[in-house]
């Protein structure tokens, strides 16, 4: 419904904070039925209707994290002044790394947002890189062959 992260969420289930039916929950996984059953948070009722699906766009500039925090104390998106303004929790559909500037979209839509990330939808993605220097030949040839990074293999990539 908007009002945390999954994460969050799961720490204020195990720690009793939610209540279904009047009934203190601690269990994770536990089962409702929405619009049937009635979910209070320390005590207050949850509204029965879910929040419009938002789907937004933000430029992430540079030196900014795509999440909510990482112990290190850097600014996340959610620091950024254009996102306090968002009325709902929204999340980011994948990522852009710490270094890395452009389009992230965001949104309270978790299927559609899973359908765009996770790999057996095989969604295509493009990238426009700019680097510093100039790469050889042999670069050049393993970069157009595909390359491995740390979470698997890229496609082939046209230069």
């Amino acid at each position: 419904m908007g009002l945390t992260s999954r994460r969050e969420a799961e720490t204020w289930i195990t720690s009793g904070r939610i209540a279904i039916n009047g009934n203190i929950v601690k269990e994770l996984g536990t089962k409702l039925t929405p619009g049937v059953d009635k979910v209070a948070v320390d005590g207050k009722p949850l509204l029965q209707k879910a929040p419009p699906r938002v789907y937004w766009m933000l430029n992430k500039p540079d030196e900014v994290l795509t999440a909510r925090s990482d112990g290190f104390a850097r600014t996340t998106i959610y620091d950024l002044p254009q996102m306090k303004k968002v009325p709902f929790l929204v999340v980011p559909v994948g990522r852009l790394d710490y270094r890395t500037e452009g389009l992230l979209l965001l949104t309270n839509d978790g299927e559609m947002a899973n359908r765009l990330c996770h790999p057996k939808y095989h969604v295509p993605r493009s990238y426009h890189v700019l680097i510093g220097g100039k790469l050889t030949d042999d670069q050049i040839r393993g970069i157009k062959q595909g390359i491995t990074l740390e979470d698997g293999p890229t496609g082939r990539i046209d230069l």
